[in-house]
């Protein structure tokens, strides 16, 4: 492959390193079949919720991307990413060409319980129930609170699925999705999104799951994205083959819609913008 040859990319992909269908080397394959020039591979930072869904040994994972990187050149750019949460840490960040930073879990120090922000609807009804006084819209601010403080205090190179809270929402009965105090919270989580410096993800990776009909980040954050001159960039957040760039297109007319000209593109383990 030549240096400037530019196909698909997508920085935000899983293997069996983490919670991944395929293993590190055959999803790099299934890049390749796709049409892909840079393939960034971003496993999740250890946590003991997730355990064993999760990078524990830093030193092995970051031999496992170098290998692959040497291993693949010449067909494809593999990148060395990390899906860092929010409650975890990853001591070799600094061996990394890029972090995304994300919000899986909501703690309550009390009990020691950590609900999965992604799991499903009764998961998070209980989490509003035991943390919040039965509160939905206290949660959705707690949430964003904590995507706010990850993204000042981590500075990622991407946020990750910006709203992941609304994805067992479907049915609209945790909280409403509507309300000008839900859209408020979310707005000033942006805010410090974009103190941070941090690209936005339009992530179609609910919407290959069958979770949701939208992708995130809703419409209105795209709009205010925009409006104070963030980055975004697509990703699916695949954790199989078939998700490796489900619904791009569409994710780009979002895009165009929400008045972005560009994207920003993984291009040789760094972030580039192009015309969309």
């Amino acid at each position: 492959m030549s240096a400037g040859m530019h196909g698909l990319s997508s920085c935000h992909n899983h293997t069996q390193m983490s919670d991944g269908v395929l293993t590190l080397d055959d999803m790099v394959h299934a890049a390749i079949r796709q049409g892909f020039s840079d393939i960034g591979i971003s496993d999740h930072s250890c946590l003991a919720a997730e355990s064993p869904h999760a990078t524990g040994d830093a030193d092995a994972y970051i031999a496992a991307l170098r290998s692959a990187k040497a291993h693949f050149a010449g067909q494809i750019r593999v990148a060395a990413g990390l899906e860092l949460d929010a409650l975890s840490s990853f001591p070799a960040r600094a061996q990394l060409d890029y972090v995304i930073g994300s919000v899986h879990y909501m703690h309550d120090k009390a009990t020691d319980c950590f609900y999965g922000v992604d799991w499903d609807e009764a998961t998070a009804q209980s989490c509003i129930n035991e943390m919040f006084g039965q509160n939905g819209l206290a949660y959705a601010k707690a949430y964003y609170a904590a995507v706010a403080e990850n993204a000042l205090r981590t500075r990622p190179d991407v946020i990750g699925h910006f709203d992941l809270v609304v994805k067992p929402n479907a049915r609209g009965v945790l909280f409403d999705e509507e309300s000008p105090a839900y859209r408020a919270a979310a707005l000033e989580a942006l805010d410090a999104c974009c103190e941070a410096g941090s690209i936005l993800e339009v992530n179609t990776g609910g919407v290959f799951r069958g979770w949701r009909s939208t992708f995130y980040p809703a419409p209105f954050v795209l709009r205010r994205a925009k409006e104070k001159g963030m980055r975004a960039m697509i990703n699916a957040d695949a954790h199989c083959a078939e998700a490796l760039c489900f619904g791009f297109e569409t994710a780009r007319a979002l895009l165009r819609e929400a008045g972005f000209r560009s994207v920003a593109v993984l291009r040789d383990g760094a972030f580039a913008d192009e015309p969309l």
